[in-house]
C-alpha cells in the first residue's frame, strides 16, 4: 500500500509539470498532499505531527484557492509562503520536520515544494521581491544556532526558495534545469545521511569527504555547479537591470554563507574517512557539475 501511494504521489508532482492552468495544478497539488499525509503514516510514528503538517497544508490551500478566484494575488503569494515554509511562516516546518525521518525530510523539504513554487512562478512580480530580502536576514540570523543536521538542510530549503523566486525572474527553462540540479544534489546528500544512519548532532558525527563535497554543492562553495548556476542568475539580474543596491544586497548575502558554511564544515574535514566506493560517487558528481554547467 505504502509503494502505491508513493507512486501515486510522484506521479501527482509529474503530471502537474505539464499545466498552466492555476485549478487544475491546485487540483494536482491537493492530490499529492492526500498521497503524501498516508505515506506519513506509514512511515512517521509521531502523529501529532501529521495532523499538523494535514492541518496546515489543508488550510492554506482553501484559502488559496478562495482568493484566487477573487483575484486577489496578494493573498495568494501569502498563503503560497506558508505552503513552502518561507519568512514569516517558517517556524511551523522547522517544528515538524525535527521529529521526521531523513526520508520524509527530504520529501518535505524538496518534493514537496515543486507544485508552490510552479504556482509561484504564475503569480510573481517583482512587488514581491522584498519578501526575499526577509528570507535572507532571517537564513543568517538562525545560521548561528545551526548545530543540527536537519536544521542546516531547513535553512539551505529556506535559502533556495530566495534563489528561485529570483529566478522565475529570468527564464522557466533555467528554472526547471536549477530546480533538477538542486534536487540531484539533495537526493544524494539526504541518501548518505540515511545510508551512514548519523547521528543527530554535528559536533558529534563522523564525516567522510563525499558528504563533505555535496554539501559544498548545496552551499554553492566554488567551484561547484550551484555557485556556477548563482553566478549566472546575478548576471541575468545585472542585465536585466535590476536595482544595483539589491544586487550588491544580494552578492554580500551571498559571500557571508559561503564563509559561514565553509568554516561551519571546515572542522570535519581534517577527520575524513573514505570509503571503497568514495572515487566512484566523487567522480559521478564532477561529471554532473560539468554536464548541468553548459546547459
Amino acid at each position: 500500500m505504502f509503494f502505491i501511494n508513493m507512486y501515486m504521489y510522484m506521479f501527482m508532482i509529474f503530471i502537474s509539470l505539464f499545466y498552466k492552468n492555476f485549478i487544475m495544478m491546485w487540483f494536482f497539488m491537493e492530490m499529492s498532499n492526500m498521497f503524501f499525509f498516508f505515506m506519513l503514516n506509514f512511515l512517521n510514528k509521531f502523529k501529532e505531527n501529521n495532523i499538523i503538517y494535514f492541518i496546515i497544508q489543508e488550510m492554506s490551500s482553501i484559502y488559496l484557492m478562495f482568493f484566487f478566484i477573487f483575484n486577489k494575488n496578494m493573498f495568494v503569494f501569502i498563503f503560497l509562503l506558508v505552503k513552502l515554509g518561507m519568512f514569516p511562516f517558517h517556524n511551523w516546518i522547522l517544528k515538524i520536520c525535527k521529529n521526521f525521518s531523513w526520508n520524509i525530510s527530504f520529501i518535505l523539504l524538496n518534493i514537496q515544494k515543486i507544485i508552490p513554487l510552479m504556482f509561484m512562478y504564475l503569480i510573481f512580480s517583482m512587488n514581491f521581491i522584498l519578501i526575499i530580502f526577509f528570507n535572507m536576514i532571517i537564513f543568517i540570523i538562525n545560521l548561528f544556532n545551526c548545530s543540527n543536521l536537519k536544521y542546516f538542510f531547513f535553512l539551505n530549503s529556506l535559502m533556495s526558495m530566495s534563489w528561485f523566486m529570483l529566478i522565475i525572474l529570468i527564464s522557466k527553462m533555467f528554472f526547471f534545469i536549477y530546480m533538477i540540479s538542486y534536487l540531484i544534489l539533495n537526493f544524494f546528500s539526504f541518501k548518505v545521511l540515511i545510508k551512514k544512519s548519523l547521528i543527530n548532532f554535528l559536533f558529534n558525527m563522523k564525516y567522510n569527504f563525499l558528504i563533505f563535497f555535496l554539501i559544498l554543492n548545496i552551499i554553492s562553495f566554488p567551484p561547484s555547479l550551484m555557485f556556477l548556476y548563482k553566478m549566472k542568475i546575478l548576471s541575468f539580474l545585472f542585465l536585466m537591470k535590476l536595482n544595483f543596491f539589491f544586487l550588491m544586497i544580494l552578492l554580500l548575502f551571498f559571500i557571508y554563507m559561503y564563509m559561514s558554511f565553509f568554516f561551519f564544515f571546515l572542522s570535519f574535514f581534517m577527520n575524513l574517512k573514505m570509503e571503497k566506493n568514495f572515487f566512484l560517487n566523487l567522480n559521478f558528481l564532477f561529471l554532473f557539475n560539468f554536464f548541468f554547467f553548459f546547459l
